[in-house]
């Protein structure tokens, strides 16, 4: 794989020792190529997966493995069907098949008979035809750059019926991005009712460095501005309601949905930060990212030192009028839970507390499956008390300021 002199999306492309020469083989336009899948031979490619839009691939070299390929498309409308491995002979292949409303499953192919035989599957139990599918949706900002952002709408949601919408934005940020596919956190919202919107703002991955470096030193700045401006567009569709948005993250995304509250108060009627940072300043002397000399530096390239105190959300708790929920783990080592304290302290001092749940042996995401069942049903019960009826609560005027 290459990427072209203008830091763009990677490439594929072929070099020979002999000339000392590279040759380009497919050059995708927005996103870097997510994978290169290769023949019976486990040498020759013969299909690359697209990073961008709904995914799927693109032929590389005519043979038996895209033959396949081709042939099995009809049997699964609206997915993506993949051989990712062959038996030595070709006479047997893995098939990995998954889409927006189906988690992966596996089926084994037999050439002979031409028969799939289903060998397993992620989450068997869960009805596709109650999932709702998600739109790939490209979204231009103020300063021209071009967002892949998806919008999965509830059952029932239009014009005449907008939903309420929950913004997610992804963790990281740098180097990290969402795709098109199967999202459990998306699907618990939509099955309760709830829009869910992903943006791959910049400094996102998968879209070349110079989109990556664009978020450089630009928290609670240009990609701020990236997810308000994404908000926007999809607003002006008419099928999801503006007057019921909540914002929810983790991580880095659990920072940006603080920084949404406090930059746009009047937009949100509640904002949920799941182990989520909170003070700029911190950063750079807390957690496991400042321990090495890599990642103080790393730092200093990504996130800067001007004006921490202004861009951080503890200092801007006043200014945020929505309920808020904060969500961490005591021993997180990456945010650590000062990051959470310093923030709940902050709110209650600004005459908005937050709603706080707090697990003694949970790291950076909630690994045990008691915990999280408690944090999800915490978070919907938090979003239909202050999100979803059409009439603001008196708990979200109370915390209103003029």
């Amino acid at each position: 794989m290459e990427q072209s002199k203008s830091k763009g999306p990677t490439a594929l492309a072929v070099f020979d020792p002999a000339t000392d020469k590279i040759e380009s083989v497919f050059r995708p336009e927005l996103a870097s190529i997510s994978e290169v899948l290769l023949g019976v031979d486990r040498i020759t490619p013969y299909a690359v997966g697209l990073g961008e839009g709904r995914g799927g691939f693109k032929p590389l070299k005519a043979g038996p493995e895209l033959t396949l390929m081709r042939a099995l498309a009809p049997t699964f409308p609206g997915e993506i069907a993949t051989p990712v491995q062959f038996s030595e002979n070709g006479s047997k292949a893995l098939i990995a098949v998954g889409g927006d409303v189906s988690p992966t499953r596996y089926y084994l192919h037999d050439k002979q008979t031409n028969k799939l035989s289903e060998l397993g599957s992620a989450r068997a139990w869960l009805n596709p035809d109650l999932l709702s599918p998600t739109e790939v949706i490209e979204i231009k900002t103020r300063d021209g750059l071009t967002l892949e952002s998806y919008l999965t709408l509830p059952k029932g949601a239009s014009k005449s019926a907008p939903a309420p919408m929950v913004l997610n934005p992804h963790g990281g940020p740098f180097g990290v991005r969402d795709s098109w596919g199967f999202d459990t956190e998306t699907q618990l919202l939509a099955s309760r009712g709830y829009a869910v919107l992903k943006v791959n703002f910049r400094g996102s991955g998968g879209y070349g460095d110079a989109f990556r470096q664009a978020g450089h030193k630009q928290w609670g700045q240009a990609m701020q501005n990236d997810l308000s401006d994404a908000v926007s567009a999809i607003l002006k569709r008419g099928d999801v309601d503006a007057k019921r948005l909540a914002v929810y993250g983790a991580s880095y995304g659990g920072y940006a949905a603080l920084m949404a509250g406090a930059t746009e108060a009047d937009r949100y009627r509640a904002v949920v930060s799941y182990v989520g940072v909170a003070d700029l300043e911190l950063m750079y002397s807390r957690g496991d990212i400042e321990d090495t000399l890599y990642g103080t530096r790393f730092l200093e390239r990504t996130l800067g030192k001007s004006n921490l105190a202004g861009l951080s959300p503890v200092n801007l708790a006043g200014q945020i009028k929505a309920p808020v929920m904060i969500v961490h783990g005591a021993r997180d080592q990456r945010v650590p839970i000062a990051h959470a304290e310093r923030m709940r302290s902050a709110l209650k001092a600004a005459g908005n507390p937050p709603e706080w749940l707090v697990k003694s042996k949970e790291e950076h995401g909630f690994a045990d499956t008691k915990n999280q069942l408690e944090m999800y049903q915490a978070l919907i019960t938090f979003l239909d008390k202050h999100v979803k009826s059409e009439k603001k609560t008196a708990t979200t005027t109370a915390n209103s300021k003029p």
